[in-house]
C-alpha cells in the first residue's frame, strides 16, 4: 500500500511537471510575460520637464545623453539637466540622424544640416536646393538628395564636410529616389529609386562602389536590381556589406562584395506595420494578412538574423502602438503597455503607462527617455521585489 501511495505521488508529480512544461512552453513568446526571475519596471530618475505645445520636438539618446530638437535649435543635455552643448538655428522641419559618434541635423525641405560629433559642431552646410532625404554613418559619411523640379542631386560629404561623391538624375531617367543607406565604412551606397514611367511602378536598387574597388563598377555603379510591380518602402544597413529591402509582398536580402547580390527572398503572409534593425538583427511586427496566403502571422512580431532566418517571435495581445530598436534594446508597445526585450526573448523591464506615449528610447542600459504630448521624463530600470 505505501509503494502504490509512493507512485501514485510520482505519476501526479511528474504529470504536473509536465504540464507546467507545456504551460511555460505555450508562454515562452509570449510578450506579456516576464522571463527574469525578478519583475522589472521603470521609475522616475527625475521630474518630468515641459515643452512648448506650440513647437514639434524632436528626441533621441547620444552616449548615455539626451539630444532634443526644434526648429530655434539643437542641444546635448545630460541625465542631471547639465547641457553640454547648444546650437542655435531656424529649421522648418529638423531631422536627427545618429550613429556612432556621429550626429546629423537636416532641415527637410530647407536647404541646411548641421554635423556634430562628442564635442559639439563639426561643420554646417548649406545646399541649393530642398533636402529630400538625408542620412549618416558611422564614419561620418552624410548623404545628402536634393529635389528640384525634375532633377535629383546626390552628395556624399565627408567627416571634414567636403564633396567626395556627386550624381546628378533626373525622373525620367532614373525615378523617384525614396530612400537610401550607406555601409558603416562609407565605401558603398545602395539608393532606391521609384519608376512610375509604365503602367506598372518599380523599384530601382542601385549600387554604387565609392571607393572605386568593384571591377563590376561603371560610373561606380556595379549593379541595378528592378523589381517590377513590387516597391521598396525601406532599405536597413546590416553591418559591413549586407542590406535589407523591404517591399509590400517581400523581404529581400543583398550583400555587396564585387556587386550587389540578392541572399534570399521571404515571401509576406501579413502587411508589415512596423520594423526596426541593427547589425545583427532585424524585427518585423506583423498587422493584418494578405490575400490568398494560408499562414496568418497577425499580431507578431519576428526577429531575423541577416540571413532572413527566424531568430525568435513574440505575440502581441492588444493593439501594437511601438516598435524600435536601439542600443540593442528592442522595445514593444501594446496599447499602453511597454517592454524590453532582448532577442533571446527575455524581458528587461515592463512599463504601464498611464496616458499616451510618443516616443521611448533607452539612454543607456539602465535608464529611457520617455516622451508625453508636452513633456518629457527619463526613468531608470527599478525591481518590484
Amino acid at each position: 500500500m505505501k509503494n502504490k501511495k509512493i507512485k501514485m505521488l510520482f505519476l501526479l508529480t511528474l504529470i504536473i511537471l509536465l504540464g507546467l512544461v507545456v504551460v511555460l512552453k505555450g508562454y515562452n513568446n509570449q510578450i506579456a510575460e516576464v522571463f527574469s526571475d525578478d519583475k522589472v519596471t521603470l521609475s522616475p530618475y527625475n521630474e518630468p520637464i515641459s515643452v512648448e505645445s506650440t513647437q514639434q520636438y524632436t528626441f533621441d539618446s547620444y552616449k548615455g545623453d539626451i539630444l532634443i530638437g526644434n526648429k530655434d535649435g539643437f542641444k546635448r543635455v545630460d541625465k542631471d539637466g547639465e547641457v553640454k552643448w547648444d546650437q542655435p538655428f531656424s529649421m522648418s522641419n529638423p531631422r536627427i540622424r545618429v550613429q556612432g559618434d556621429y550626429i546629423l541635423v537636416a532641415d527637410v525641405g530647407g536647404t541646411e544640416f548641421y554635423t556634430f560629433n562628442k564635442s559639439g559642431l563639426l561643420y554646417t552646410k548649406k545646399v541649393n536646393n530642398p533636402i529630400l532625404i538625408c542620412n549618416i554613418n558611422e564614419s561620418g559619411n552624410v548623404t545628402i538628395i536634393e529635389e528640384n523640379r525634375d532633377a535629383h542631386m546626390l552628395t556624399v560629404y565627408d567627416v571634414r564636410g567636403e564633396p567626395s561623391f556627386k550624381r546628378n538624375t533626373t525622373i525620367d531617367s532614373s525615378g523617384y529616389p525614396t530612400d537610401l543607406v550607406m555601409s558603416p565604412s562609407g565605401e558603398q551606397l545602395v539608393v532606391n529609386y521609384l519608376d512610375v514611367s509604365d503602367i506598372q511602378p518599380k523599384s530601382n536598387l542601385v549600387f554604387f562602389d565609392l571607393n572605386y574597388k568593384s571591377i563590376y563598377a561603371v560610373d561606380q555603379i556595379v549593379n541595378a536590381v528592378e523589381l517590377e510591380g513590387d516597391i521598396i518602402g525601406e532599405l536597413i544597413c546590416m553591418g559591413t556589406n549586407e542590406y535589407i529591402a523591404f517591399t509590400g509582398s517581400q523581404i529581400k536580402g543583398y550583400k555587396f562584395v564585387d556587386e550587389g547580390v540578392e541572399t534570399f527572398t521571404k515571401d509576406l503572409t501579413n502587411k508589415i506595420i512596423d520594423l526596426a534593425g541593427s547589425n545583427d538583427f532585424f524585427a518585423v511586427a506583423y498587422g493584418e494578412s494578405l490575400a490568398g496566403v494560408d499562414e496568418d502571422l497577425s499580431g507578431k512580431i519576428i526577429l531575423y538574423d541577416k540571413n532572413g532566418n527566424k531568430i525568435n517571435n513574440f505575440n502581441v495581445e492588444g493593439q501594437l502602438s511601438h516598435v524600435s530598436l536601439k542600443k540593442e534594446q528592442l522595445i514593444i508597445g501594446s496599447n499602453r503597455t511597454y517592454l524590453s526585450v532582448e532577442k533571446n526573448g527575455r524581458v528587461n523591464w515592463k512599463y504601464d503607462a498611464t496616458v499616451d506615449i510618443k516616443q521611448i528610447i533607452p539612454i543607456d542600459s539602465d535608464h529611457v527617455l520617455i516622451v508625453w504630448e508636452n513633456n518629457y521624463q527619463i526613468f531608470k530600470e527599478f525591481r518590484l521585489y
